[in-house]
């Protein structure tokens, strides 16, 4: 099940912005992520189950790093700019909350 949700949601993400992405091939964007082997969601399931892993994992994240157009941006669960991150989502919500 969450293999088909996630094939699905990546297939018409693409088709919506209307760009090559949702394979790795050249040309495409290089968005990848490498799973936490130790995390209890995945650590024992077969390669076919991983992506239900993910997609029902509940609360605790089982995502170690990603990278995103080329660039890692989450390396051992923390965002290369969480700083910078959190202090601009703090400023949106403050600025919301006016």
């Amino acid at each position: 099940m969450g293999a088909r949700l996630y094939k699905q949601a990546l297939s018409g993400g693409a088709q919506a912005l209307g760009r090559p992405l949702g394979a790795l091939e050249e040309g495409r964007r290089a968005d990848l992520l490498v799973l936490d082997p130790d995390h209890p969601a995945v650590a024992t399931l077969p390669a076919e189950r991983l992506l239900d892993a993910i997609v029902f994992a509940g609360n605790r994240n089982p995502v170690r790093d990603v990278m995103a157009g080329g660039q890692w941006v989450v390396e051992d669960g923390r965002h290369v700019d969480e700083e910078l991150v959190q202090n601009s989502y703090l400023g949106a919500v403050r600025e919301l909350l006016g």
